[in-house]
């Protein structure tokens, strides 16, 4: 029985109590009638309560139908799959391209709503903040499924490495770990199932699976989390040491629904993932290829979630997506006006009629708790318009730190890169957000020796630091990434000696930048610190926090006065400890590029703190707020 059908959805076919899911792709019709030569099996069917894309023509999905064993063993749909030990990957020519060789066997036999009782999961993130966050929806769904997880990888009975393919360093460190994994297994230690999630899961599904020995038992890409159970019970129920993958990319797909488990128990700060996927299509960039299209969550899920979040003590929330300031939700419908760019800055494709934009959704997320600090990553420079940069202004617990991905500083390697602005439109949106937020720092991500990089070029990259002034920095050399534009119609053709020299020129005058700057501005300044933990630096205890500029501070660990009126009248009677998830006034006796080293003064509010912030200019107020 069909249970539900949609495009780009998954649906579910019962036999008895065992469910099996495949994807439903918006050419599924014609690939059924084409490879498994049946009628169409899933055309198009209205879930009860959602709307279906208003291009899509509704149909009935006929009453009695084909089930999935009866096309199981033959021929299997793109990027969802089994390969048995004796079977490799192949191609197939069709309109669906990837299949595997062998069958799936018995799966009726998998105990899919037991397979986790005894389970053990241990979990590896590398890369960005989304991988951080999709980790916590990993494990949420996996412990909903009953499994347990754990931070010790020797107690594991399955290992997943969520994984990062946007540099070819990242990858190869992933490499360096499966092989040593693969050898312990090898020397005689228990069996574990290892599985590769993520980006690197995306792109090099056949790699992993191929090979001898193969270094992964299941592949799963970003879009595919939740089919993580089914797959693990078709490898452990150790039919032909088969190999189970699903990196089938979602138009819709965004965890809307799923509430995430925090592993570390830190409390304070959480990701939350707004949005997936990226249009842009930089001619360097893979995320488009491992992350899909845009799409963006409900917000009410969005702000549910916030809720959540503040009601269990969280001070701190980060939204997150691949190009998370193209948010747009139209789940509620679209207006008549397109998403409005920043001035200067264009896209490669049509301009978007607009939902709930962006800027709407930082003004309600604000407002969920006015004491609750919120940050956003990563944006793309083109997608500021006047309306978000109101927001800096309007509510203070939205910090006043950007970051502004340039990664060039030549208006010709900007447009090789296709990222729709020149070096003098970047430099005019800099100035912008300087005139118009007081107090803002941004931080921003740099690219070297990208293909026909020149030395005028890479002068033109070093003079836009020294005119923008960052307080972070993220710098790499560029490596070419398969399927991307660069590496199909560009030469990767600056030598690897000269683009490391460039690196460190770039990193050089970042650091010195970012110390003058520090010196000049940060020194006996006021911050207000969020603490997140204790840490021991030279053999001293410090309490450790985030200013809002994102820096790392190091707080002596000293009693405190409970508020700011306090500290102005030096009331000593009423001294508090430091604790966890405060928010700390602090003073900044030793400024630094990346941390800062501080003397507490008391604790305060986001709110409070803002308004005292006008008269922290003053070296007399500033000499008033210290112990």
């Amino acid at each position: 029985m069909i249970r539900y059908c949609c495009l780009s959805h998954v649906f579910l076919q019962t036999k008895g109590n065992t469910r099996y899911s495949i994807t439903c792709f918006d050419t599924t019709c014609k690939a059924l009638k084409n490879v498994f030569g049946v009628r169409p099996l899933c055309s198009v069917s209205k879930p009860s309560g959602k709307e279906l894309p208003r291009s899509v023509n509704r149909r009935t999905i006929p009453n009695d139908g084909y089930t999935l064993q009866d096309f199981v063993a033959t021929s299997h749909v793109r990027q969802v799959g089994v390969a048995s030990a004796s079977g490799e990957l192949q191609k197939v020519h069709s309109k669906i391209k990837v299949g595997w060789k062998g069958h799936l066997g018995n799966i009726s036999s998998i105990p899919y709503e037991k397979l986790g009782t005894l389970d053990k999961v241990y979990v590896e993130t590398y890369g960005c903040q989304m991988n951080v966050s999709d980790t916590d929806i990993i494990q949420e769904i996996l412990v909903n499924a009953g499994f347990e997880l754990t931070t010790t990888l020797n107690d594991a009975t399955i290992v997943l490495f969520n994984t990062c393919a946007v540099r070819d360093k990242a990858e190869r460190k992933i490499w360096h770990r499966l092989d040593a994994l693969k050898r312990k297994q090898s020397s005689g230690t228990k069996k574990q199932v290892v599985g590769v999630l993520g980006c690197m899961a995306e792109r090099l599904k056949e790699k992993l699976l191929e090979g001898e020995p193969r270094l992964a038992d299941i592949v799963v890409g970003p879009d595919s989390y939740r089919d993580l159970p089914y797959l693990l019970a078709t490898v452990s129920s150790g039919q032909n040491d088969a190999a189970a993958y699903n990196v089938q990319l979602s138009m819709d797909e965004t965890y809307a629904d799923v509430s995430p488990v925090r592993f570390n128990g830190q409390g304070i700060s959480a990701f939350v993932s707004v949005m997936r996927g990226c249009d842009n299509f930089c001619t360097f960039c893979v995320v488009p290829f491992t992350r899909g299209k845009e799409r963006s969550r409900p917000v009410d899920s969005i702000l549910s979630q916030v809720q959540r979040l503040s009601d269990n003590g969280f001070k701190e929330v980060v939204l997150l997506g691949q190009n998370v300031n193209s948010y747009n939700d139209i789940s509620l419908g679209e207006t008549d006006s397109h998403i409005a760019y920043s001035s200067g800055f264009s896209s490669v494709y049509k301009p978007k009629r607009k939902g709930i934009s962006f800027a709407e959704l930082i003004r309600r997320v604000c407002q969920v708790n006015p004491n609750m600090r919120i940050r956003f990553t990563s944006p793309h420079p083109k997608d500021f318009p006047e309306e978000l940069l109101d927001l800096y202004n309007e509510y203070p617990n939205l910090c006043r730190h950007i970051h502004l991905p340039v990664q060039s500083g030549s208006s010709s390697i900007l447009k090789k890169m296709r990222r729709g602005y020149t070096k003098e439109a970047y430099l005019s949106l800099v100035n912008h957000i300087k005139e118009k937020i007081p107090n803002v720092s941004f931080s921003s991500d740099f690219i070297v020796g990208f293909c026909g990089e020149t030395e005028l070029d890479h002068r033109e990259t070093l003079d836009l630091m020294m005119q923008v002034k960052y307080s972070q920095a993220f710098t790499f050399a560029y490596s070419e990434r398969s399927n991307t534009f660069a590496a199909k119609h560009l030469v990767d053709d600056v030598p690897a000696d000269i683009k490391g020299r460039r690196l460190q020129e770039v990193i050089q005058l970042f650091r010195q930048i970012a110390e003058n700057e520090s010196i000049k501005y940060e020194m006996n300044s006021l911050k207000l610190v969020l603490v997140n933990e204790k840490e021991t630096k030279d053999g001293k205890e410090y309490w450790v926090g985030r200013a809002e500029n994102n820096k790392k501070c190091f707080i002596s660990n000293k009693r405190i006065y409970s508020c700011i009126q306090d500290a102005l009248s030096k009331t000593t009677s009423d001294l508090v400890s430091i604790e966890k998830g405060d928010y700390i006034v602090v003073r900044v006796c030793q400024p630094g590029v990346q941390r800062l080293y501080t003397q507490p003064i008391a604790r305060s509010s986001i709110q409070e703190f803002r308004k005292i912030q006008e008269n922290a200019r003053t070296k007399d107020f500033i000499s008033r707020l210290s112990l």
